[in-house]
């Protein structure tokens, strides 16, 4: 047998030789016949230097053996035209390489002949690099592929033209492990038209794996992206951005992490899609110290997003773009991001948009988003649900453009500017249960779309009701709390709840409280509520007017301070427009109603008590066109004063 310092050089036109004992050599170079297995093993083979092939095959058996190489393997066929290919056959070998695997064709008249051919088998293999160049024909192994080095600039160059060759990962798993940084080169014109890995692992400890130039290539995960240690950087080390797509579950994180950060991956400005497995497995999945770092000026996709428990904090930064969710995990979640001990997201003024047609739940106890949008397109009963009995937090937009939006699976939905409905007539956003729901900007409903309070408080800066729209108000109280006007679509900016002509709004027996600061408390041309409790905050120095008919079916309250202003007490009614409770008027302590100097021309109908608290002003009517006060109780005046 050779031994130790020996070159073993199998010709061609000879017999297959057999490895049937442990033996170690110095260089083994096959040059035999393409269409024959030069050399196989049938027991453990070391080459403590070089493995060369540039012709016939060589064939590591069904054994398990294992191909230990101190050097480099080349498959490097000779000729051009009519030389014969180098082939690799692994089986079901352990490889072990301290250098490179480098494979590469010959072209010649529009093909690759001779060519390079690698075939993985079921093994576990370690390379520092591999290096498989134009000209061969690839199957990686379905065991895992180690990369431990950078050889070349490159710890992986799949530079496979799949016009004239194959590719295939193998349905295996491809480990980066590298402690030092390590990148993916791959200057081929059809670079991005296979799936380079089945399983991408990551576990480099705070080393960085990404494409080397600008001829890098998108990065694409047939099944799961691990990230564990490390950093994986979608832009090159020239600054170009190269997109990311992985079929099933993206994990950044692991149970093993002793710090923050501990695993990373940067996105950039590349167009990610992490899909995961709808109704089954999530598309990211962040674990302890894993951060997905998304701050760009970019629109994303995720199949859904889950956040363990974890020991060190996961992050999630967010996009400023639009980040789109769009399907479940196992537990029909799109969104599970837990307390703040384990997961801080970063909204980077971006939007979240959830669009799977299924019913999902988002469950988000942690920080807030920027925009959320519900764009939902599955049947009515299919809808994006809050879930969790949890404050939920947006701090700019909430717009529910398409779907069923339900809140009331949360104790508090808080949205911190505008929130826009127009989600049409055949869906709801529904606030069910005892939610607190807070708008501080405008809640506008557009045509045909529908909104259902429950039972929780709800507060609205201003609302606009668009002709079509239906608004069932909390049975509890309803607040509109801000200083600004309607946007409505007849472009009026000076009431604070605009009611379009043909609107629908149901008090269901609920409180309506107005204490915007706008001088018009309402408006509607076909009128306005009716409400069932309401209350009139007023405010020192200010008028209120009723510019629309108001209708109360139980008690009307007004509260505040009743300064003169421009002739007016506190309240009064506008023009013909008619003032209506059905149960009591009262006017709490330094309220008023009425004025001096303006005209009182609407009806004013109480059909319960007048009750007047200590200070409070009530000026009856003073119009010209025979206006009636009509009260069908007493009149209770505990301190106040009535003109």
């Amino acid at each position: 047998y050779p031994q130790a310092g020996d070159t073993a050089i199998f010709p061609s036109g000879k017999h297959k030789c057999y490895v049937n004992a442990a033996i170690t050599c110095y260089d083994v170079t096959l040059t035999g016949d393409a269409a024959d297995t030069v050399l196989e093993l049938q027991a453990n083979l070391e080459v403590t230097h070089d493995l060369l092939i540039t012709s016939g095959i060589m064939n590591l058996g069904a054994g398990a053996y294992t191909l230990t190489v101190g050097g480099d393997i080349y498959l490097t066929p000779v000729g051009a035209g009519t030389g014969t290919n180098a082939t690799l056959t692994c089986g079901d070998a352990d490889i072990t390489v301290t250098g490179k695997l480098n494979t590469a064709g010959v072209w010649h008249s529009g093909a690759y002949n001779p060519k390079s051919i690698f075939t993985g088998g079921t093994g576990d293999h370690t390379f520092a690099s591999m290096h498989l160049l134009a000209g061969t024909d690839v199957v990686l192994s379905s065991g895992v592929t180690e990369i431990t080095g950078n050889i070349a600039s490159a710890a992986f160059r799949p530079d496979v033209n799949t016009t004239y060759n194959t590719y295939s990962n193998g349905s295996g798993t491809v480990k980066f492990t590298s402690a030092s940084a390590q990148n993916m080169y791959s200057p081929g014109a059809a670079a991005s038209a296979y799936k380079q890995f089945y399983n991408l692992i990551l576990e480099k400890t705070s080393s960085t794996l990404q494409c080397l130039s600008t001829v890098g290539f998108d990065i694409r995960v047939e099944n799961n992206l691990t990230i564990t240690s490390g950093i994986l950087n979608t832009n090159t080390t020239t600054g170009v951005n190269f997109d990311l797509t992985v079929e099933g579950t993206t994990t950044i994180g692991s149970a093993s992490a002793d710090a923050v950060d501990y695993a990373t991956l940067i996105t950039n400005e590349s167009a990610i899609d992490l899909q995961g497995t709808n109704n089954t497995t999530p598309g990211l999945k962040m674990l302890s110290g894993g951060t997905y770092n998304g701050v760009a000026n970019a629109n994303q996709s995720i199949g859904s997003v889950n956040a363990q428990t974890t020991a060190y904090n996961s992050k999630i930064y967010l996009t400023s773009g639009t980040t789109t969710i769009y399907q479940e995990d196992t537990g029909n979640h799109a969104w599970s991001t837990y307390g703040t001990g384990d997961v801080t997201i970063y909204h980077g003024n971006g939007t979240v948009e959830f669009t799977a047609g299924t019913y999902v739940y988002v469950y988000n106890n942690v920080n807030a988003f920027y925009n959320m949008v519900v764009n939902h397109t599955g049947a009515p009963g299919n809808r994006v649900a809050l879930s969790g009995d949890v404050e939920v937090n947006i701090d700019n937009d909430l717009t529910v453009t398409d779907g069923d939006f339900y809140a009331g699976g949360a104790a508090q939905l808080n949205v911190g500017n505008d929130c826009y409905v127009n989600n049409g007539a055949t869906h709801t956003f529904t606030a069910d249960g005892d939610v607190a729901f807070t708008v501080l900007g405008e809640f506008t409903v557009c045509e045909d779309s529908i909104y259902t309070g429950g039972t929780g408080a709800n507060v609205f800066g201003v609302i606009s009701m668009s002709g079509g729209s239906t608004l069932t108000a909390t049975s509890g109280i309803t607040t509109l709390s801000g200083s600004a006007g309607s946007t409505n679509q007849e472009g009026f900016t000076w009431t604070p709840f605009y009611q379009r002509a043909g609107a629908t709004f149901n008090h269901n027996n609920g409180t309506f409280h107005n204490k915007n600061t706008q001088g018009y408390i309402g408006y509607g041309p076909g009128g306005w509520g009716p409400f069932y409790n309401y209350i009139q905050d007023l405010t020192a120095n200010g008028s209120h007017t009723l510019n629309t008919n108001l209708i109360c079916e139980n008690d009307l309250t007004i509260s505040g301070t009743a300064t003169l202003y421009g002739g007016v007490w506190g309240l009064r009614n506008e023009s013909g427009y008619n003032m209506r409770a059905s149960g009591n008027l009262t006017l709490l302590a330094g309220a008023g109603m009425g004025g001096l100097a303006y005209n009182n021309d609407g009806d004013m109908i109480t059909r319960g008590n007048i009750i007047m608290h200590t200070g409070s002003i009530l000026q009856t009517a003073t119009g010209s066109s025979a206006p009636y006060w009509e009260v069908g109780g007493g009149l209770f005046n505990n301190g106040g004063y009535v003109y």
